[in-house]
């Protein structure tokens, strides 16, 4: 039986205070996590809930220089980066982001009457400057969250000194250093060192992600109106139906591939994800793996033996899926590959060319389309695409991968394919297209609203990507009130193998680990979370909870004019911790007015307090005040001396300064020793990958010196000061 809530009065006499006092000071830690806002009045273009997104991205920019937008997908990042970029550029807003998109961005940026200087990301792959802009956006920034990239390298020292705002509604793909790795393009590492953290880098390697990283990752929620539903209808088991599926596999089964079993599991489950797209997809996958065989049994007779590069480059992985050869070191080293595989490898293709006609995964697809409804059709194989096309011949079908698109038989431009689908209408003389078959090239940032159904027909290796295709359709402009999203299960038998679905449901769950929720629908962090919670002062509304809890403010500030907060939480006899989950909890069961023995101390009375009233403080026994005394001295003794760069200054841009700033002294040039001495400053604070970049062209000769990164502006030692504790 629940206890009824006690009254006012008997809450005042058992603690001391009232409720109020005590959601005074809640509501003060709430705010101090929750991330700040810009004054900026909002373009009239903007919906209403873009309009907190668009103010805490422009103030993380003015604060950090960079900041990461993850809106759900199909709200309208587009529009809110625009909206940012027009309130702290000047001049052009430039724009990197995948080709594909080109025509939308350069459409929307017209419509607003905006200039945008546009860079694909394959360009920034081929070496080419990024564009002039006062602003660098980088859309679908989920592309640069591998450092050894060549588009990453290329891009990175390009950025430095200039603002960043990245875009995109999948900041975690695989795991937290994805997110680092794009937060290092634009800011600093250590820029949340007033907020407790001396180094993002190393924050997001140990896990959990800090609470203060909602000053970065800029997140929201999707509106209640104006996006239609998502309505799953129904998962088909194509394999059941298939009687020559086990077949197949146990053939791949025995198939012995290569010497080392890490590179012979790596071929096995791309022969299994072909098979899991369609026989098409497997037949290309062993014609490419036995011109590999026969180039291979050549070499050896040669007296040479092939690499890992090699093999990666005719199995094709996916790129969500690199991370496994990135396991794989030394790419260089010789790989045997077992070429007594090549007579089954003729006899698996045969009997594979010879079933393709009756596919039975087709055939549950032409079903699905016999209405008329709008569809798009994901698969993750060029040849399956393909196969799908000329299976359904004879109608108006559009159909789009990396390297070509068209209607039907016939080549067609990107642009006239997709206008299919998109929110204009079709040119004169256009054909209506009411099917569209496309690989996940699709499946970032197109408006393609016109879709009433979305047709996985391949899983992909990520949950990103699910989420990414079904915001083609659901997104703010469709034309329907729910979108239909219908999921092909891989079989049970290639399941067992692969454990495709498994990591996809792994990998949803990414986003915890940033304090957003898991549904992207809903990404608020725990700071906001809170801020809902504990908005003002005065209310009520609360919630039982046990166990004794405490929670503690601090102020940080460096004598820059700047301060962060830190905030710590402790249950029970635990350590104090400044765990995102700990905090949350520790506030939750603090704040419980069931419990007994509390102590308030507002060192700072809320702005809600009316002018002359006397602020209560209800001063904590000693032992509590004591307990604090190691944890916040370690964490300032972390911020003031942590090594935050992640990987050394090179001794020899340490030894250049150095005797720079040793001349200088010697001679008086005043000027000259500033300028050096703030060099040096630098190179002992944290840096964003273009600046670390630079000190490593320095380190290596190639660069005229480290000046040319440019001072920053020094800071003092850190301080703290308390602003409230909750016992």
């Amino acid at each position: 039986m629940t206890a009824p809530a006690p009254t006012e009065a008997a809450f005042a006499t058992t603690t001391g205070f009232d409720r109020r006092e005590l959601r005074d000071v809640a509501a003060m830690i709430a705010r101090l996590l929750a991330a700040p806002e810009a004054f900026d009045p909002p373009p009239s273009w903007l919906f209403e809930h873009q309009i907190s997104p668009f103010r805490r991205t422009v103030a993380a920019l003015r604060a950090h220089g960079g900041a990461i937008l993850t809106l759900p997908v199909g709200t309208g990042k587009t529009y809110v980066a625009l909206a940012v970029g027009q309130a702290v550029g000047g001049g052009p807003i430039a724009v990197v982001a995948p080709a594909i998109l080109a025509d939308q961005w350069n459409r929307v940026a017209r419509s607003l009457g905006l200039a945008i200087s546009f860079r694909s990301h394959e360009a920034m792959s081929r070496g080419h400057a990024a564009p002039a802009g006062a602003l660098v956006v980088i859309d679908e920034s989920h592309r640069f969250r591998t450092p050894t990239t060549r588009r990453y390298r290329t891009l990175a020292p390009q950025l430095t000194g200039r603002r960043t705002l990245l875009l995109t509604a999948t900041p975690v793909v695989n795991r937290l250093a994805d997110l680092g790795a794009q937060l290092r393009l634009a800011t600093r590492d250590d820029t949340l060192r007033l907020e407790g953290v001396p180094s993002l880098t190393e924050a997001l390697a140990a896990g959990p992600a800090p609470a203060a990283l909602n000053r970065l990752v800029i997140s929201g929620q999707r509106p209640a109106t104006g996006i239609p539903l998502r309505r799953p209808t129904r998962i088909i088991d194509w394999g059941r139906d298939d009687p020559d599926l086990e077949m197949v596999v146990r053939a791949v089964d025995r198939l012995r591939l290569a010497r080392e079993p890490a590179i012979a599991a790596l071929i096995r489950t791309s022969f299994y994800r072909a098979l899991a797209s369609s026989p098409a997809a497997l037949i290309a996958g062993l014609r490419r793996y036995r011109r590999l065989l026969a180039h291979a049994a050549d070499a050896r007779r040669g007296g040479h033996r092939l690499n890992r590069a090699a093999i990666r480059a005719v199995i094709g992985a996916d790129p969500d899926q690199l991370v496994w050869w990135e396991l794989l070191e030394a790419r260089s080293a010789p790989v045997d590959l077992a070429i007594g595989d090549l007579e089954a490898l003729v006899r698996l293709e045969r009997r594979l060319a010879a079933r393709q006609a009756a596919d039975g995964k087709a055939g549950h697809l032409l079903a699905l389309l016999a209405d008329p409804i709008p569809t798009i059709v994901f698969a993750t194989a060029v040849e399956t695409v393909r196969a799908l096309r000329d299976r359904l011949a004879g109608t108006a079908v559009g159909w789009l991968t990396g390297q070509r698109a068209g209607i039907g038989p016939l080549r067609a431009s990107r642009a006239a394919v997709l206008r299919g689908f998109g929110p204009s209408d079709l040119p004169r003389g256009g054909r209506p297209i009411r099917l569209l078959l496309a690989t996940d090239v699709a499946a970032e940032g197109l408006d393609l609203q016109r879709a009433g159904r979305i047709v996985h027909y391949d899983l992909p290796w990520t949950s990103i990507r699910l989420e990414q295709r079904d915001g083609r359709a659901i997104r703010a402009g469709s034309d329907h009130a729910a979108v239909e999203v219908v999921r092909f299960a891989v079989p049970a038998l290639l399941e067992a193998r692969l454990a495709l679905e498994a990591a996809i449901d792994r990998k949803r769950r990414l986003p915890v680990c940033l304090g957003l929720a898991a549904d992207t629908a809903q990404q608020v962090g725990v700071g906001d979370r809170l801020l809902v919670r504990w908005p003002e002062p005065a209310g009520t509304g609360w919630s039982a909870g046990t166990g004794a809890a405490a929670v503690a403010g601090f102020s940080l500030a460096d004598g820059t004019g700047r301060t962060g907060a830190l905030i710590l939480g402790r249950i029970g006899s635990a350590d104090w911790s400044t765990d995102p989950g700990v905090v949350e909890r520790a506030l939750e069961l603090a704040t419980d007015p069931l419990g007994e023995d509390r102590w308030l101390h507002p060192s700072a009375p809320p702005a809600a307090r009316t002018a002359g009233e006397p602020a209560r403080t209800l001063t904590p026994p000693p032992a509590v005040l004591r307990s604090l005394d190691e944890p916040v001295s370690r964490a300032l003794a972390d911020l003031n001396g942590h090594a935050v760069f992640s990987d050394p200054v090179p001794g020899r841009v340490l030894a250049v300064v150095r005797a720079a700033v040793s001349d200088c002294r010697r001679d008086r040039q005043v000027a000259a020793l500033q300028d050096w001495s703030e060099t040096l400053r630098f190179l002992g604070r944290g840096h964003t990958a273009g600046e670390a970049a630079l000190i490593d062209l320095v380190a290596a000769g190639q660069a005229a010196g480290p000046e040319a990164t440019g001072p920053v502006e020094g800071a003092d030692l850190v301080t703290a000061t308390l602003v409230a504790l909750i016992c």
